[in-house]
């Protein structure tokens, strides 16, 4: 019975999920072999009633590469609520065991965006655009100076058919100037006009074969390469001019390269330099042979050797041999009698050996190929010099040594556009370098364990380097670094570390990964002057909180939190008055409008807004809608038409409505206080009055009494009369 067993399985790092789809690798042994050809296998969630089956897998030493969803799309609702899920798989109908999927880092069309306050950011994702596609890897950081190209990309592409893959880096200054690399291929250019391009091309059935053009604004200045149209192991170097007719692939002004020949029958190589004008004349150099030719290549004159004796053969309606003495210094001459500024010369002079081609005898031009033979106190040395009207276009000298040769190539005002040597370094080791110089100052230097670009000071502005067995990439600023992207080269080399540094050339970001008892995960830790760090990392040792922010932060801008927030300190808001301006009151009748809102309890929609992070628990508030027909100021609506609410806005709103039902109050006590002075009024006057009551009554008494007694009187006196 077969015995399947998967040994490692790994999401693409788990970073990325897009169009309900994920990237999924796995190794599948068979009874402690791996496993090659292809095989069926089935994937299934079923947590979420999701399968599918992949037929005929092709498996390669075990490994195996599929992308789950690209069959029967992933469930919307994947990793919601959890942070890891269960993928059972089977092979050919045999159960594996299952495999544990994490949540990924950043999930959703835009991938990982990180942003900086600025215009600053990193972005990872898989592209659908032209330069890369869809499940290929995209990486790009920007800086803060504009948000239309950036600075650093990082890409996987591949063919139109899809059968190759390969990866790009782009990076890019704000002045212009953009470098591409891809496998086999290194541009440097500026305003996206290629001035450096390096590339390895396979031709054909010749092979393959390495290939640097240098271009100038209109034109190619050098190709540097192989003659892959007959051997791409025959060396190739090709000058062009910026006439039009000249600017096709092998219509140079000079070319130098080695080429095949039958002699003494067999195969035999040899060196070849050949310089034309516009005019169409030429000259050739072989090992044994110089000729000047007409523009039909008839020549007109020739040196060449013949078995051990040499020959000069002059071609013309008349020609001319001069040897002078050692008072006029030149010691011979050969050439056309001619005054047509076009006739050859070669002259020979000095006590070393020298051999120059010149236009004409008494030119005041210098030689246009000058070879000679130096002394030196360490040994004999050889030269040659290339020259065009008003600059040493070619030399071929020594550097800092009689054995270490140095090529120079000059532009028009003869500085040195190119050089090409071989020197001892600072470790003793003698290392081949390249140099490019720009009009500007801007220079190029290759070495074998360094491609650096420099300012017109020599300042490196960035560099591509070997450090200690592992690559790293440096980008500078006029006076510190910017950003440097390789490897823990103080610990494990297998290790991400990118930094960003600031004006004082210390890190201000550094993007990495590390090792403790959560295993290994990334980590960002943000720095400012004053030591005040803030680290992102995924769980790990910091728990459950993985962002971290040390004595404080700064946010400019609107934070959106989904989900609680919680604190133990002040929660703090600027509002000291010489901040503001148009400073107004709010006015009156605030009660009126505080009586159109109503306070309510409710839950979210949770199931509706998933990403909102929404919590089950009921919930105390306004509504917005009512709020803003009330008060505007305190309502903001987002790009997406959702509302929200400025409660400790609404503080001043409540302040002032008690201030004016505190003047209601105030306004009832006042009156209160009449009433209460008139009752007390009142009530004095009708003691008043019951004591005047009293009194009528006590004199309409006293009255009757008298009326009484006298009555009495008048009787008895009556009864006595």
């Amino acid at each position: 019975m077969k015995k399947f067993l998967l040994l490692t399985s790994t999401m693409f790092f788990a970073i990325f999920v897009f169009g309900q789809k994920l990237p999924f690798q796995g190794k599948l042994m068979e009874s402690g072999t791996p496993v090659n050809g292809t095989r069926s296998i089935e994937f299934a969630l079923p947590g979420l009633s999701w399968s599918e089956t992949h037929a005929g897998v092709q498996i390669t030493d075990g490994l195996y590469f599929i992308v789950l969803g690209s069959i029967t799309p992933l469930p919307a609702n994947l990793f919601t609520g959890a942070d890891e899920l269960q993928l059972t798989l089977s092979v050919d109908g045999t159960a594996l065991s299952p495999v544990t999927l994490y949540k990924p880092l950043a999930a959703g069309p835009d991938g990982l965006d990180l942003k900086g306050p600025g215009n600053g950011f990193i972005k990872g994702d898989f592209g659908t655009g032209s330069a890369v596609k869809e499940n290929l890897p995209s990486l790009k950081l920007n800086g803060n100076l504009t948000t239309a190209f950036d600075r650093v990309s990082v890409n996987v592409s591949s063919n139109t058919d899809n059968t190759t893959e390969y990866g790009n880096v782009g990076v890019s200054s704000t002045n212009g100037f953009n470098s591409h690399f891809s496998p086999g291929y290194l541009g440097l250019n500026y305003i996206n006009a290629p001035n450096v391009q390096f590339f390895s091309q396979n031709w054909s059935n010749k092979g393959h074969s390495g290939t640097l053009l240098l271009k100038g604004p209109n034109s190619t200045n050098f190709e540097i390469g192989s003659k892959h149209w007959e051997n791409a192991d025959l060396p190739w170097l090709n000058m062009l001019g910026t006439n039009p007719n000249n600017l096709e692939w092998g219509n140079g002004l000079l070319d130098l390269s080695g080429e095949k020949y039958t002699a003494n029958g067999g195969e035999k190589e040899r060196g070849i330099l050949r310089i034309h004008d516009d005019e169409g004349y030429h000259a050739i150099m072989y090992s044994r042979q110089i000729m000047l030719l007409k523009p039909d290549w008839s020549p007109y004159a020739s040196l060449n050797s013949h078995g051990d004796a040499g020959r000069l053969h002059l071609n013309g309606t008349s020609s001319e041999v001069t040897i002078n003495n050692a008072v006029n210094v030149q010691k011979a001459a050969f050439g056309m009698a001619g005054n047509d500024n076009l006739s050859a010369r070669l002259r020979m002079a000095g006590p070393d050996a020298h051999i120059a081609l010149e236009e004409e005898l008494h030119s005041p031009n210098p030689p246009k190929v000058f070879i000679d033979i130096e002394n030196s106190p360490n040994g004999n040395f050889g030269r040659l010099f290339l020259n065009g009207p008003n600059s040493s276009n070619v030399q071929l000298d020594i550097y800092d040594d009689p054995d270490h040769g140095i090529m120079r190539m000059n532009g028009k005002t003869n500085q040195e556009r190119v050089k090409i040597f071989v020197k001892t370094d600072w470790d003793q080791q003698e290392k081949g370098t390249i140099e490019l110089h720009g009009e500007d100052g801007n220079k190029v230097g290759i070495i074998p364990t360094q491609f650096a670009l420099h300012n017109s000071a020599w300042g490196t502005v960035a560099a591509l380097r070997n450090s200690g067995n592992s690559g790293e990439l440096e980008l500078r600023g006029p006076n510190s670094r910017n950003f440097i992207i390789g490897s823990q080269t103080w610990g494990d080399k297998d290790i991400p570390d990118m930094r960003m540094y600031g004006k004082d050339d210390q890190s201000r970001m550094v993007l990495t990964t590390i090792t403790d008892d959560g295993g290994e995960r990334g980590i960002l830790t943000l720095s400012n002057s004053n030591g005040v760090e803030t680290t992102y990392a995924n769980n790990g040792t910091w728990g459950n909180r993985p962002f971290n922010m040390w004595s404080g932060a700064q946010i400019s801008g609107t934070l959106e939190l989904n989900g609680d927030f919680i604190g133990t300190g002040n929660q703090m808001y600027s509002s000291d008055q010489r901040l503001k301006k148009d400073i107004q009151p709010l006015g009156e009748n605030i009660l009126n409008k505080i009586e159109s809102l109503e306070g309510v309890s409710y839950y979210w929609r949770k199931d509706e807004f998933q990403k909102k992070n929404f919590s089950d628990d009921q919930q105390i508030g306004l509504i917005a809608q009512q709020l803003e027909a009330q008060f505007p100021a305190l309502v903001k609506t987002n790009d997406d038409g959702f509302k929200s609410v400025n409660y400790n806005g609404f503080t001043a709103v409540l302040l002032q409505a008690v201030k004016e039902l505190n003047a209601k109050v105030e306004k009832l006590e006042s009156e209160n206080r009449v009433l209460q002075a008139g009752l007390s009024a009142s009530a004095t006057l009708s003691a008043e009055m019951a004591e005047l009551k009293n009194q009528v009554d006590l004199l309409t008494k006293l009255v009757q009494e008298k009326i009484t007694s006298a009555t009495n009187d008048s009787e008895k006196t009556a009864e006595e009369k």
